[in-house]
């Protein structure tokens, strides 16, 4: 859980769902965020949080891409979209 909200922390990301929840939406600010949607995620290690992690992003509409140490490693039914690739490949294509 703690991943998926830092995930979601984005700068200006406070300001604005303040000023959302307040009836405004402020464009100024908004323009300073960035979208997650479309973005890839990269997960190092795919036990159960991992899994948990790439549910939860691919549920937000992101590309998830993970590495782990046991080469027999594979992604829930739920999952199957999550490429399973080295970690210098998973480090180098996540969007920073």
């Amino acid at each position: 859980m703690i991943t998926t909200a830092l995930l979601l922390r984005r700068p200006g990301s406070y300001t604005v769902s303040d000023d959302v929840a307040q009836g405004h939406w402020p464009r100024p600010h908004a323009s300073q965020c960035h979208e997650i949607a479309g973005a890839t995620l990269g997960v190092v290690g795919f036990g159960g949080i991992g899994q948990l992690t790439a549910r939860l992003a691919q549920g937000m509409g992101m590309r998830v891409i993970a590495a782990s140490r046991n080469a027999t490693a594979t992604p829930a039914t739920q999952l199957e979209s999550v490429a399973m690739m080295s970690l210098e490949e998973v480090l180098a294509q996540a969007t920073s």
